[in-house]
């Protein structure tokens, strides 16, 4: 079975990118705040493996994710996607690292794609892109 890392996996593209995951019957390891209230809008499935880590937290990945096997790595989790964080520009820096993290911990773990959404960012600051 083919299987996938997705962080913000209970955030508005993760959670549908996980539902679409599932139906090509792909084994998914779900990253996640610990104690997310959106829990719920992850499908009730023996496929679906939730992984608790803060986004401030992804140094911890390559142990969290230690033995698996996925062939894609989706970063979809951002702070301040939405709200007055989408123009705090010290918040969508850590973004960054944060992203950057996540690309390590997929390295870590020999997944050869990384897939990442980006934000509304680069509405904002264009002339950094």
């Amino acid at each position: 079975m083919k299987s996938a890392v997705v962080t913000g996996a209970t955030g508005f593209i993760g959670s549908h990118l996980v539902a679409e995951l599932l139906t090509h019957n792909i084994e998914v390891w779900a990253v996640c705040r610990p104690n997310s209230p959106n829990l719920d809008r992850l499908p009730k499935d023996f496929r679906v493996h939730i992984v608790s880590c803060s986004i401030d937290s992804y140094e911890r990945l390559s142990a969290l994710l230690e033995g698996t096997e996925a062939d894609v790595f989706y970063h979809t989790a951002w702070e301040g996607a939405s709200g007055p964080g989408r123009s705090n520009e010290l918040l969508q820096c850590k973004n960054a690292e944060y992203a950057i993290r996540a690309v390590q911990a997929a390295a870590s773990i020999h997944c050869s794609k990384f897939i990442a959404t980006g934000t509304v960012y680069e509405e904002f600051y264009p002339q950094i892109i």
